[in-house]
């Protein structure tokens, strides 16, 4: 009997807590304090994906690691660039990205996944030259990092 509680307790304590959506803007989730908890694109009406910014860049061994951002239902596609000339892109790769438990997360081989932190989210009140809000957000993962603009038309 002691041993089915003691069970059962380390089975409860296992369980993942799920923080609870509050609130959904541009494609965010957010928790009850107002904190960014993941990105979800089928609850997007208007960004077509992310920018990262460009006083925030992050290089290493010379190339700038997820200068866009471009999520779907099950992916995210991540653009580099070199550091010489960021406008040109010099590569991309495709991760897989799944939500659980209110949580964002990427994998490259869908085997191994970890969390995509998303915070600062910052709505500036200021326009762009095409009148679209300018809104920024970070994120991190070990793929890429950094504060990204939202991106609302090409």
């Amino acid at each position: 009997m002691v041993l089915i509680g003691m069970v059962s307790f380390i089975a409860m304590c296992q369980q993942v807590k799920k923080i609870e959506v509050s609130e959904w803007k541009n494609g965010f989730a957010f928790d009850k304090d107002k904190n960014p908890l993941f990105f979800d694109d089928e609850h997007n009406e208007s960004v077509n994906g992310f920018s990262w910014d460009e006083k925030d860049r992050i290089v290493t061994n010379g190339i700038i690691n997820g200068v866009h951002l471009f999520f779907t239902k099950n992916e995210l596609e991540v653009e580099n660039s070199k550091a010489k000339n960021p406008t040109l892109m010099d590569s991309s790769i495709k991760l897989r990205y799944k939500i659980e438990n209110n949580i964002g997360y990427v994998s490259k081989d869908g085997k191994k996944w970890e969390p995509l932190k998303v915070s600062n989210y910052n709505e500036t009140g200021k326009k762009d030259h095409e009148g679209y809000p300018i809104i920024y957000v970070n994120f991190d993962c070990s793929f890429f990092r950094g504060k990204y603009q939202l991106v609302f038309g090409f």
